[in-house]
């Protein structure tokens, strides 16, 4: 005796739900793979961003600028030393020139700078705007410069 098959498939079987939630959960972990994995590679990038602009921001200690003796009107390039000596009318020159026009010679974008000289006993020299609590982020670097004859630490710190 022969048996009779049906022509019609059973689409929406239980292997079908399975199949398919196991499909579903699969595409829902690499989306958020790819999603966290994005994230973490605009963070990296935002901070090594930060950093090549801490770098910047801390090297005008180290730099002459452009010309060798500026002063407010002939200012190209801020630089505050010159012969590897931090020079002392160069840092009474920046305070005069004000703190919006440094970040515009400085095109220190989204960032804020505080700098911050001290010898071993006091502050010896600051200038710009200390970060806020609302900083998102606060970077700093430590040098050593020598003005008048004495060493003092450096401390620059960048903040959005």
């Amino acid at each position: 005796m022969v048996k009779s098959t049906s022509s019609k498939g059973q689409t929406l079987s239980y292997d079908f739900f399975i199949a398919s939630t196991i499909f579903l959960v699969i595409v829902i972990i690499i989306f958020g793979y790819w999603t966290y994995s994005m994230k973490e590679i605009q963070e990296t990038q935002e901070k090594e961003e930060a950093f090549n602009t801490l770098i910047e921001a801390s090297q005008i200690w180290f730099k002459e600028g452009y010309p060798k003796y500026w002063d407010n009107e002939t200012v190209v390039e801020i630089g505050l030393s010159n012969d590897g000596i931090i020079n002392e009318t160069k840092l009474n020159l920046l305070t005069s020139i004000g703190y919006q026009k440094f970040l515009s010679f400085m095109n220190l974008g989204k960032f804020n700078v505080f700098y911050n000289v001290t010898n071993e006993t006091s502050i010896v020299f600051q200038f710009g705007n200390p970060p806020s609590q609302q900083a998102n982020d606060i970077y700093q670097m430590k040098r050593v410069g020598i003005l008048n004859g004495q060493a003092v630490k450096i401390k620059t710190i960048l903040w959005d």
